[in-house]
């Protein structure tokens, strides 16, 4: 064991595995039957290494024009910078965000539910629809 860390909302130790020559990042949660060794190792004989990756060109940006429903108020506030988000006739949101264009969009756009409408762009529109559609898909009664 060389280092315990805590790392988006869980406990991870560092370690160098004498089995493997080489070092591991275990998550405290998934060890089971844990027993202690009575083998020691010197100070600074191992370093463990960055759990950061390394640092690589950031993905381009989406330009997004969402519009949701009011009672998503509290994302639309905690997720949003308060300038790129406008109040609707209706009571909801209209947000104009540039996020990365990445996979991970989709899942965060979803995450969103029925209360979320993509504008724009068309291609995201799209998209969305084609991930709707299959979700429906696999919920409707054979």
């Amino acid at each position: 064991p060389l280092k315990l860390v805590f790392k988006s909302a869980a406990w991870y130790l560092q370690a160098y595995c004498l089995e493997k020559q080489d070092y591991r990042t275990y998550k405290i949660s998934r060890m089971r039957e844990i027993q202690p060794q009575s083998e020691h190792f010197a100070d600074g004989q191992f370093k463990a290494p960055s759990l950061e990756p390394p640092v690589k060109e950031a993905p381009a940006l989406i330009a997004l024009t969402l519009r949701f429903s009011p009672q998503l108020a509290y994302r639309v506030y905690d997720e949003f910078d308060q300038q790129a988000v406008t109040r609707t006739e209706d009571g909801g949101f209209l947000v104009r965000a540039h996020l990365p264009d990445e996979y991970w969009l989709y899942d965060y756009l979803l995450s969103f539910g029925s209360h979320l409408e993509v504008l724009k762009p068309k291609s995201v529109r799209e998209q969305m629809a084609r991930f709707g559609e299959e979700i429906a898909q696999k919920h409707r009664e054979t």
